[in-house]
């Protein structure tokens, strides 16, 4: 590690500001989240946390026999003795280097390692998970599910304490995808190959709007020093069907300017689910009770290519190519039984088969140039990337009477939707530090381009015809133009952060069939502004910052896709941004305990609704603008050790969101959310390089429009790791058999409760073995997409 500092000295009683960069000796990186102190003997004089861009900055009063040191549990711990004495304005104190921390397994008792939570600037956390006994609980999936505030439905959407709007980036890269294909993509991703988890609570300026709740930053493993090495992974696990992934992560430095890098994973399984709803329609005193199967199953494949050449300190230029595939086929049985003043009116089977496709390529091209010495940097980022869906299933529909006697003909129908979404964006970042104060500025113009075609057919004597109403094709554009400044510096033993950023955005809807169009034009300010300072022991960030959840793509198409012969969800195009203003206070003790207060206000609130027609006992349900929410939360994360062989993790919250329903009944509360969680993991090392692990959480009910019952969940593991570095471990997940889904729906006269049960008890069984030199590192990579990417979805 590299670590150049100047620093400008006020004699007498004025303070002393040092100011500096640490960067990493052998690639000349930056180094985020670096801790560094300036202490006396025993006491603590003063402490920073590097930035993104390995930079900090403090201030102490004048005084001698000082002792600098720099820790970070990437590389090994740096000490030496300062005297401030000797400073002149500008002191250069040169160069220092240390090596970076290179552990090996070796053949005796390990001890026992907790997950590592530190709080970096504006409050973010970095949560470690290599070397921890979270590395082999699964997959990227089962290891978000541990991560503090996340949580994760049924259907692989994210949640942050509580509130919707997470962003998904991996390796710098943001996911194009949500939903159900975050889950399958994530599943592939073995948990030994995350290096970290860096969640943001407080994105600055220079960062998209998008993601009222935050962004959650996945870190894959790399390597530091030349020559080829890499890690591959092999896993399965089994509930109530099998599901096998495997992967190779590896990287090849060539010499001091080139290096390649790629990762590919496979994966693919089946999965059963059951469902039972039970629903009443007031107007007709009709009641209907639905029972649901569903058999699911994938193959996915990611490939990542990677090439980084720097050919001078000045320049770097990085490539990455990545390609995704993945197939599905969805098999879904129900039976709806329907039933008038208790007795049995009819009975409705309805069957589902099909087939989705799911192909993305993407391309990143980032050039970064840095003219002096550490102080002044230009980034430029060229993204393009294409996504390409198509779908086709069959339905068939049997209707009969109390008796079983068939009523009428069978309903026979398909459908087919081809989708095509098309990125490209471009942004430039420029950012200086100069006599104290750090300066950040830049822009971002991106454009997208999504094709929708939904066929919807029925079968007419075995010709098939066009349903009315139903087929049409769907085109959206949308350009984004946005420009940002941001500024920060130490006064007064306070770090103070501003930014503000300006987006402005073209979209333009046209339905073709049904001959409905529109377009909107929308112009908005998002200020964020940070207070900081580190205390002996502890540190505190004042956050506040005003952010967008623009609606997924999917969500804006008028199409109605068929759940089951009552059962649709529809798009709306009618949907409009939703604003939040958001401050927080965080606060870390020690470095072991994290405290988060959180509150927020909402405005044109995205929202599940369900809207149902009483004469076809039909229930769309679809996202509206419903009104006004405020939100007030308070979270806690704990890590500590027993001894050297047992460590604890704890992690709880509680929050509470009140929504104002501005459109059915204008300024009537509707709901108070209410909710709150906690979790546990415990570790235990044993001899001979085993250890167990224990992870146990309670979810309590979730009190809204949508009322979730709350559920606990236990999970057990046991882990082996040899002196090669190879590692096996045996997870079963929801040893209980307690986790039920369970929702009640009341809202606008539609009262209905649900029990979703897919397959949470699986036993899993994953291996890793490192092959090559293991300190080959490459150039994590940063996207432009970051707001577009987040917002594809789908709906099968």
């Amino acid at each position: 590690m590299c670590l150049i500092f100047s620093g400008n000295c006020v004699w007498g009683q004025s303070p002393v500001t040092i100011s500096g960069q640490i960067a990493d000796g052998q690639s000349e990186e930056a180094v985020a989240y670096a801790t560094v102190l300036l202490h006396q003997a025993d006491s603590l004089l003063g402490a920073a946390l590097t930035d993104s861009l390995g930079q900090f900055e403090l201030t102490i009063a004048p005084t001698s026999n000082v002792t600098l040191t720099i820790r970070h549990f990437l590389y090994q711990a740096f000490s030496q003795p300062l005297s401030l004495d000797d400073l002149s304005a500008n002191p250069a104190l040169g160069s220092l280097t240390l090596e970076p921390e290179t552990p090996e397994v070796e053949s005796v008792d390990i001890e026992a390692k907790r997950p590592e939570i530190t709080m970096g600037p504006q409050g973010n956390l970095t949560f470690r998970i290599s070397g921890t006994t979270l590395s082999g609980i699964g997959s990227g999936l089962d290891v978000l599910g541990q991560t503090p505030g996340l949580q994760i439905d049924p259907q692989g959407s994210l949640t942050f304490n509580g509130r919707q709007g997470v962003l998904v980036i991996l390796d710098g890269r943001e996911m194009r995808m949500s939903g159900q294909s975050l889950a399958n993509y994530l599943q592939g991703l073995n948990s030994q190959q995350i290096e970290e988890i860096e969640i943001i609570q407080n994105p600055g300026a220079k960062y998209d709007a998008l993601g009222v709740a935050g962004i959650v930053h996945i870190k894959t493993k790399q390597g530091r020093e030349k020559g080829w090495g890499g890690t591959y992974q092999l896993g399965a696990n089994y509930g109530k069907r099998l599901r096998a992934q495997g992967g190779v992560t590896a990287n090849w430095r060539l010499n001091e300017k080139i290096n390649f890098s790629t990762r590919a994973n496979i994966s693919n399984g089946r999965s059963f689910s059951t469902l039972d709803e039970q629903r009443n329609i007031f107007s007709t005193s009709e009641d209907l009770d639905r029972q649901n199967e569903r058999i699911y199953a994938w193959n996915s494949e990611t490939l990542v290519l990677g090439l980084d050449f720097t050919p001078n300190p000045k320049h770097d230029l990085g490539i990455v190519v990545e390609a995704y595939h993945e197939q599905n086929w969805d098999e879904t049985h129900s039976t709806t039984r329907v039933t008038q003043f208790e007795e049995l009116a009819s009975l409705v089977d309805f069957d589902s088969d099909g087939m989705l496709a799911w192909f993305n390529a993407t391309a990143n091209i980032t050039h970064s140039w840095t003219p002096d010495t550490f102080a002044t940097n230009w980034t430029t980022v060229i993204d393009l990337g294409g996504y390409w869906t198509d779908s086709d299933y069959d339905l068939l529909s049997q209707f009969s009477d109390d008796s079983g006697d068939p009523i009428g003909a069978n309903e026979v129908r398909r459908t087919e939707n081809p989708t095509s979404i098309e990125l490209g964006s471009i942004k430039s970042d420029f950012s200086s530090r100069r006599l104290g104060f750090y300066t950040e500025a830049g822009f971002k113009i991106s454009q997208v381009r999504n094709d929708n075609d939904f066929l919807a057919m029925r079968n007419d004597g075995g010709i098939w015809l066009s349903i009315p109403g139903q087929t049409n094709r769907f085109l959206f554009d949308e350009t984004i133009y946005a420009g940002y400044v941001g500024a920060a510096t130490t006064w007064l033993g306070w770090n103070w952060y501003g930014g503000f950023r300006w987006e402005h955005s073209v979209s333009e809807g046209n339905s073709i069939t049904l001959e409905d169009s529109f377009r909107r034009e929308i112009s908005q300010p998002f200020p964020v502004v940070s207070i900081g300072r580190a205390f002996k022991g502890w540190q505190m960030y004042l956050n506040y910052g005003r952010r967008i959840n623009r609606p997924d793509y999917q969500a804006l198409n008028p199409f109605a896709f068929y759940l089951d012969e009552y059962s649709f969800w529809r798009g709306n195009p009618n949907l409009k941004p939703q604003f939040t203003h958001s401050a927080s206070l965080s606060i870390s003790v020690k470095g072991s305990l994290n405290i988060s207060l959180v509150a927020s206000r909402s405005n044109q609130l995205l929202y599940p609704v369900a809207i149902q027609d009483d004469s076809t006992k039909r229930v769309f349900t679809t996202r509206e603008n419903i009104g006004r929410s405020d939100y007030a939360g308070l979270f806690v994360n704990h890590s500590t050790s027993i001894g050297k062989r047992w460590t604890m993790y704890h992690q709880a919250g509680m929050y509470y969101n009140s929504i104002l329903d501005q459109v059915q009944d204008s300024g009537t509360v509707v709901s108070g959310i209410q909710g709150y969680y906690v979790n546990a993991n415990y570790s235990w090392a044993l001899k001979n390089n085993w250890s167990l692990n224990m992870q146990a959480s309670y979810q309590g009910k979730n009190r809204s429009i949508w009322v979730a019952a709350d559920y606990l969940s236990l999970g057990l593991g046991v882990q082996k790791q040899w002196a090669s570095g190879a590692s096996c471990s045996l997870n079963v997940s929801d040893v209980l058999g307690t986790i039920r889904y369970v929702n009640t729906y009341e809202y606008d006269g539609i009262s209905f409760v649900n029990q979703y049960e897919p397959e949470t008890f699986k036993i899993s069984l994953s291996f890793s073995q490192p092959f090559g030199n293991q300190k080959i590192k490459t150039r994590k990579r940063t996207s432009g997409l970051e707001d577009e990417k987040g917002r594809i979805n789908r709906q099968h």
